[in-house]
């Protein structure tokens, strides 16, 4: 073996210590304040998101299914660079990207319907309204809506469209949030060069309305 492969297989040894050392024994409080979410919602992420796994190869063990889904949720929850994540979790930069991309297309398909939605019948309507009002003393209010831009690296055909008022390259993330911030809608990807009311009259929140106003 040569010196170089040595080196690296010290490295990664290292790096997988910090994950088995550091992160799994975290305390309920450390957990939270370094991933924003509970131990268990980790756990129940664990458990449903199951299509995560991957088989070893003949060249390398895969990431374990737990460890994928707490790297997805630290890069989600934090603004460190993937390299510095990944030399946290001990993987490569390349995995964590790809880890995050693979972690948030199964959540979206898997559970996003479960957990954002906003209110249908009589009954939700009324419960989200009184939750408002009791919370924020704003009374005949489900939820509050606003929009941001997220920043991006934009493709390079077209990428004038996505250059906003702000003076850099983004997509527009619109959101309805019920009275403890909890999201009850969200529609992304809108170019960053339109508005608010352009992003809302081409979402399906109008549809939405009217379709409660007929109800």
């Amino acid at each position: 073996m040569y010196r170089s492969e040595v080196t690296k297989c010290g490295q990664d040894v290292e790096r997988t210590i910090v994950w088995a050392k550091i992160v799994i024994p975290m305390d309920e409080t450390e957990w939270r304040n370094n991933f924003r979410i509970s131990k268990s919602t980790y756990r129940f992420l664990c458990e449903n998101l199951t299509t995560l796994d991957r088989m070893d190869t003949r060249m390398r063990h895969a990431i374990r299914r737990d460890k994928r889904i707490a790297i997805a949720v630290y890069t989600l929850s934090s603004s460190a660079e993937y390299r510095t994540i990944g030399n946290l979790f001990g993987v490569s930069k390349s995995s964590v990207c790809k880890i995050v991309a693979e972690f948030c297309t199964l959540f979206v398909h898997l559970c996003s319907k479960d957990f954002i939605q906003l209110p249908t019948t009589e009954q939700e309507i009324l419960r989200a309204a009184t939750e408002f009002e009791s919370f924020w003393d704003f009374p005949q209010c489900v939820g509050a809506i606003d929009g941001t831009h997220i920043k991006i690296q934009p493709p390079k055909v077209h990428a004038h469209s996505y250059y906003n008022y702000k003076q850099f390259y983004s997509v527009v993330l619109l959101a309805v949030v019920d009275y403890a911030y909890k999201f009850m809608y969200v529609n992304v990807g809108s170019c960053g060069r339109n508005n608010d009311a352009y992003v809302f009259q081409n979402s399906s929140m109008p549809a939405y309305l009217r379709r409660e106003e007929m109800g």
